[in-house]
This record gives C-alpha cells, sequence and structure tokens, in this order.
C-alpha cells in the first residue's frame, strides 16, 4: 500500500487536475480506496485522507459530467463514512447513508443490477449499524 500511495502521489503531480481533469479525479478516487484499506499508520487518519480525496474527486466527478465515476466514488464515500472513527457515529452513518442514496440515483437495477444488488446491500448494512449505535 505504501508503495501505491507514493505511486499515485507521482501521478498527481504529472495529471494536474488543469492538465487532465478525468485521470487526476480517478486517481484521487483510487487514493481514496487505498487510504481505505491502508494497514500502516492511524487508521482514523488514513479514513480522513480518504473522505478528503474522495471530496477532490467528486469535485471533477459530477452527476452530470461523469455519473458513472460520481456514483463509483460515492458508494466509496459510503464505504469510508460507516468505517469513519472521527466525528459523531450518527452523523457518520447519516453521511453513509446520503452517500449510498446518491448512487442509487444513477444505478438502476435493470441497467447495473451488480452495482445496485452490491450498493443495496452495503445500505442494509449502514442501516443495520444505525440501529446498534442509537
Amino acid at each position: 500500500m505504501e508503495i501505491v500511495i507514493a505511486g499515485y502521489e507521482i501521478v498527481l503531480k504529472v495529471f494536474t487536475r488543469e492538465s487532465n481533469r478525468k485521470n487526476w479525479a480517478k486517481t484521487q478516487n483510487n487514493l481514496g480506496i487505498v487510504y481505505n484499506n491502508r494497514i500502516r499508520g492511524d487508521r482514523a487518519e488514513n479514513l480522513e485522507n480518504a473522505i478528503a480525496t474522495y471530496h477532490l474527486a467528486l469535485e471533477v466527478h459530477t452527476k452530470k459530467d461523469l455519473p458513472t465515476d460520481w456514483e463509483k466514488t460515492q458508494n466509496n464515500l459510503g464505504i469510508v463514512y460507516n468505517n469513519r472513527i472521527r466525528g459523531d457515529r450518527a452523523e457518520n452513518l447519516e453521511n453513509s447513508i446520503a452517500a449510498y442514496h446518491l448512487a442509487l440515483e444513477v444505478i438502476t437495477k435493470k441497467d447495473l443490477p451488480t452495482d445496485w444488488a452490491t450498493t443495496q446491500n452495503n445500505l442494509g448494512i449502514v442501516y443495520f449499524n444505525r440501529m446498534g449505535s442509537g
């Protein structure tokens, strides 16, 4: 993971937001995935880094211009907010639920049945976690 992070940081110097928006945003999203799965370092800080990179990606991955990329980044935000350590647990779960619902604005059962089912499953997990934290 450390090598992947270093590699993405180098890529972000080559694909700047100004020079190559789509690759820059995709790299930010991928970096978020790595931070979410990172073993080294402080877990809470890794999750905060993931959230930050996903929000950067969403500045380019808009629902209007890149709906599939936007939906994937929303899904990733749903995952990381469900796992988030910092902040208010109930608020984190609500942010997770909101991100999944946003993703479901693009994902349909008919067009993307596997992605739709995965998102529905993840949403169910968050609702279950919300019941346990109340």
